[in-house]
C-alpha cells in the first residue's frame, strides 16, 4: 500500500457520489463509468477506453466528490483493459507522461503530481514518480514540499531515507500523529471490527503502514533501543487496549510486508 493510499481511507466517502442527490451532470458520469465496465466484460474495448477517458478528464468538473472514483476504480478499471487492450495502457502512458511535463514545466500542482503519483502506481512505475519528485525538490522546492505526503512511503522504501528525512523531519512526532488520526477516523465514522476484511481493517491497515514508514526511517538514525521507546509511547497513545492489540498486529503484519518487499527488490 502506497502514500497515494492514504487517500484510500477516504475512497468509501468519496463513493457516495455514486448514490446521493445528483448534481447536474453526475448521472451521466456515473452512467459512462459503468458502461466502461461493461463494455470491457462485453469485449467492447475501444468504447471503453473512450468512456474511461471521458470519466478521467471530466468527472472532476462535474463533481469534486469523484475524486477518490477518479484515481482509484477508474484507474483499476484502465489498468485492467489495458492488460487486455494495449492502445489502453498507450494512453495511460501518455496521460501520465503529459501530467509529468506539467509538473516539472512549473504548470502543474498538487492535483497534477497526486494524478501523476496515482497513474504510477497503477502502472507499477513508483520509480517514475521518485524520478519526477527528485527534480521538483531541486527546481520547485515549495512544491516539492507541498507533495511530499505522496511520496515519502516509496522514498523510504526505496532507501531513499536522507531526502525522505528532508520533509519527515520528525518521525516520532509523525507515528503519534499516524495513530491519534487513525484513532479519530475510527470514532469519527463509528466503524467496529467486525467478523472478516472491514473498514475496521482498512483504516488499521493504513494507519500501521505510516506508523511503520516513521519508524523504519527513525530506526536508520537511531539506536534500536530509542527505536523500541518511541514505538512503545506511540503504542501507549492507543485507546482503548483492544484496539491497541489490533493495531499491533496491523503494524506486523505491514513491517513484515514491507521487509519481504525490501528483500525482493534488492
Amino acid at each position: 500500500m502506497t502514500t497515494n493510499q492514504n487517500a484510500d481511507a477516504e475512497q468509501e466517502r468519496d463513493s457516495d457520489s455514486f448514490s446521493r442527490s445528483p448534481l447536474p451532470g453526475v448521472d451521466e458520469a456515473r452512467e459512462r463509468f459503468r458502461s466502461a465496465s461493461a463494455l470491457i466484460s462485453s469485449g467492447d474495448y475501444e468504447k471503453a477506453l473512450v468512456e474511461l477517458l471521458w470519466f478521467y478528464h471530466h468527472a472532476l468538473q462535474i463533481d469534486p466528490a469523484f475524486r477518490g472514483v477518479r484515481l482509484s476504480y477508474a484507474l483499476e478499471e484502465w489498468r485492467r483493459l489495458g492488460e487486455l487492450y494495449p492502445p489502453a495502457q498507450v494512453e495511460m502512458l501518455r496521460t501520465r507522461d503529459l501530467a509529468a511535463d506539467a509538473v516539472l514545466s512549473g504548470q502543474g500542482s498538487w492535483d497534477t503530481f497526486n494524478d501523476l503519483s496515482a497513474l504510477n502506481e497503477y502502472m507499477r512505475a513508483s520509480q517514475h514518480t521518485l524520478r519526477v519528485f527528485k527534480q521538483l525538490h531541486q527546481q520547485q522546492p515549495d512544491l516539492a514540499d507541498r507533495c511530499a505526503s505522496l511520496v515519502l512511503h516509496d522514498l523510504i522504501h526505496a532507501d531513499e531515507l536522507a531526502l525522505a528525512a528532508i520533509y519527515l523531519p520528525d518521525p516520532v512526532e509523525a507515528m503519534k500523529n499516524s495513530v491519534c488520526m487513525m484513532m479519530m477516523c475510527i470514532e469519527r465514522r463509528q466503524i467496529h471490527p467486525p467478523p472478516g476484511p472491514s473498514e475496521y481493517d482498512a483504516v488499521l491497515y493504513i494507519y500501521a503502514e505510516e506508523v511503520g514508514d516513521s519508524l523504519r526511517l527513525f530506526e536508520r538514525t537511531q539506536s534500536a533501543t530509542e527505536a523500541e521507546h518511541a514505538l512503545a509511547s506511540t503504542m501507549a497513545l492507543v485507546e482503548p487496549a483492544t484496539l491497541r492489540a489490533d493495531f499491533e498486529k496491523a503494524l506486523q503484519v505491514t513491517r513484515a510486508q514491507a521487509s519481504g518487499s525490501l528483500v525482493r527488490s534488492q
